[in-house]
This record gives C-alpha cells, structure tokens and sequence, in this order.
C-alpha cells in the first residue's frame, strides 16, 4: 500500500518551515492559492498531496514532471493534477504564476454532476497540461481574484462562496477541456487507443503494486501479454522500457517516502519490499548516485 498523501495542512505546515507566511492565503485546510513563484520551492522534491492541483501560468515558463512525464508549462497554459500524481518542478523561468489546490475533502462538498467530474478525471489523466484561448483564460484571472477576495474577507459565510465558485470554477474547467481533443486518422487512432489503453492499464497496475512488484513479468502476467510485448508497446508509447518505468516509479515513491514521512531508511526499505535496509540502499544508489542517507542529506542544504 502506497504512503498516504500529504493533507494541505501537512503542506501548509512545510511551507511555513520553507517559506515566509504572507505568501500562502488558505482557508482552513480546505484550499490554498497563492501567486508567488517562490511557492513552486516547495515542489523542489517528488510530492504527491490528497487534493487537486491547479498552476495556471500567465507567463514565462515551468518544467517539471508529473509521474515521471515530462511537462513544460507556458504562457496562457493550465496544468491540472490528480490527489494520485507525483509533481515535481525542474526549472522556472520569468514565470508569473497563479498555485490553487483544492482537498479532496472540499471538492466532495462541490455541486458538480459525477458525469461531468468522471469525464474530467479521465481526461486529465492522458492530459494534464491545456492551452487555453484568452477569453478563457481572463475567467480563469476573475475567479482566483474573487477567491482570494472571499479568504481575506475572513467572512462566516466564506466557505459557501468559495463551493459555489467552485462549482463554475469546474463547469468551466470541464467545457475548454471538452473542447480540446486530437485529431488523428481512425487507423493511427485505433492503434494509438489500443497502445494507450495498453501503457494507461500498465501505469495504473505500476501505482498499485510498485511498492511490492518490482518485475516486468508481474504486470505482463496481469495484463495477460508477455514481458516482450508488454516492453515493446511500453516502449512506444512512451520511449522508455517498462523497466524503465518501474525502477523510476520505485525510487520516486522512495524520495517521496524519504522526503514527507516520518519512516526511517530501514521502514522505507520495508514498505517498498527489500528485503534488508542494505539491498534497498544499493538499488536506491545504482538509480540515483546517491545512497538514502546522502539524499536526506542533501535535501537539508
């Protein structure tokens, strides 16, 4: 079973240790926005939080990765995450950005049709990062500003503005990424449903049993196809090998386990089923350069 993920009051908490106060307006441990680049420091290291995750970037630019995948995030661009995606921020440059993260717990509270909630997770998860049209994207500017207006106004009724802004907020979110599909031939397209049907199975089965399987010919045998074929569409898909993506899920849930928990190296071995803190170390090393305690280590410089 995966390590839990960080609640917005544990990311809050870490922030005011990284950051100063005055940068982050939350509302309870509910929602969090912020327009400070300096926010992004605290996605310096692999973290995945229980909430939804929103960067909506007005200029200039963001490379990071989202379970592994590249990403780079521009001018006029929204990026979305899912409570189960790992986020890390390589680089900024003369970026102006708007943060919003929203809990889980928030967004069940949220009046939006489960139809329209589904075909949006689904689709975020092929695709996380949207160019949006500027029309689109000054409603976008209208709803952080009215959102930080109802958390400064410190107001009983708060929480009820932010649900019901929300509420459009989302409606929206959904109609511009309706609007945005691919448009290929149905032959290329089958094949392309058929591959990506394929690797989407294969990393959902590599986020439920990374911390215990660490071999091709597991998730081959679940997906009833051999290793080969398996590491052949893999491969295709994605240009790395499903070996590949297994060794780089494993050490990104062991940075994330060494970075946010409060396990030891050797209860961070367990949880990923070594056998011994030693084989741990060497693997985490061979992938790395680092061995798990240099990592902690260098983290706090």
């Amino acid at each position: 079973m995966n390590l839990q993920a960080l609640s917005i009051q544990q990311f809050k908490r870490h922030g005011q240790e990284v950051l100063s106060d005055d940068i982050l307006d939350c509302l309870h441990d509910d929602i969090m926005i912020t327009n400070n680049i300096s926010y992004t420091e605290l996605f310096k290291y692999p973290c995945r939080l229980d909430a939804i995750t929103m960067l909506i970037c007005l200029d200039g630019e963001l490379r990071g990765t989202v379970n592994l995948k590249q990403y780079v995030l521009g001018k006029n661009s929204v990026f979305l995450g899912l409570p189960t995606d790992i986020i890390q921020i390589n680089s900024v440059t003369n970026l102006k950005m708007y943060v919003i993260i929203i809990s889980t717990s928030l967004l069940k509270e949220v009046n939006v049709e489960i139809q329209n909630i589904m075909s949006l997770y689904l689709k975020i998860r092929q695709r996380s990062i949207y160019v949006i049209a500027d029309k689109e994207f000054n409603l976008l500017n209208h709803y952080y500003a009215l959102t930080q207006a109802a958390i400064h106004s410190k107001d009983e009724s708060a929480r009820s503005i932010i649900k019901a802004l929300l509420t459009a907020f989302l409606y929206h979110i959904c109609s511009f990424v309706n609007k945005q599909e691919y448009v290929v031939d149905e032959k290329s397209k089958k094949h392309m449903l058929r591959n990506e049907y394929a690797y989407d199975r294969f990393m959902n089965l590599l986020s439920k049993f990374h911390t215990k399987e660490r071999y091709v010919t597991f998730y081959a045998a679940k997906m009833c196809i051999t290793p080969k074929y398996l590491s052949m569409i893999i491969k295709e898909v994605s240009g790395k090998s499903a070996a590949n993506w297994i060794d780089e899920y494993v050490v990104l849930e062991a940075k994330n386990s060494l970075k946010y928990s409060n396990l030891s190296i050797q209860e961070v071995a367990y949880h990923l089923n070594f056998a011994t803190q030693s084989s741990f170390g060497k693997y985490f090393k061979q992938q790395t350069g680092f061995s798990p305690k240099q990592y902690i280590n260098q983290m706090n410089w």
